[in-house]
């Protein structure tokens, strides 16, 4: 017994956010597969403005985060460098990766100083890569 489907029309008449649903789980899955690695430190930032802004957190406390995240950068850069010459560069790497991924834990709505933590570990995670990556 042959499959019916349904016209384009119909289909999308039916299920009419299939476009957006569609386009978005590609993209991520692009996303995944083309950068998976550095996925979970450099991720692109406009997601995670885009959420913390749908579970409440007003612009100007994203900005702070934002701020928070760049100034534990700044202040693990050289450690982490210094690190990499003891500890050499993959360790630090795979150190800023587990960090970073640790701090995904951390994005649950809830509590808002578990979320500037969990940012300034992000952010000091994706940092401790990006020096220890530089000669790679």
């Amino acid at each position: 017994m042959p499959i019916e489907l349904d016209s384009p029309r119909e289909f999308f008449r039916r299920y009419p956010d299939f476009g957006a649903v569609f386009v978005r789980t590609a993209l991520g899955a692009h996303l995944i597969l083309a950068s998976c690695p550095l996925l979970l430190v450099e991720g692109p930032r406009l997601e995670l403005v885009s959420y913390l802004e749908s579970i409440g957190i007003s612009r100007s406390t994203i900005g702070l985060m934002m701020a928070v995240s760049q100034l534990a950068g700044v202040a693990v850069a050289l450690p982490a460098s210094a690190l990499s010459n003891v500890l050499g560069r993959r360790a630090v790497m795979a150190i800023g990766m587990a960090l970073a991924a640790a701090a995904l834990l951390t994005f649950l709505p809830g509590n808002l100083l578990l979320l500037f933590v969990g940012v300034a570990a992000l952010g000091a995670g994706g940092q401790m890569v990006n020096v220890a990556q530089i000669p790679y």
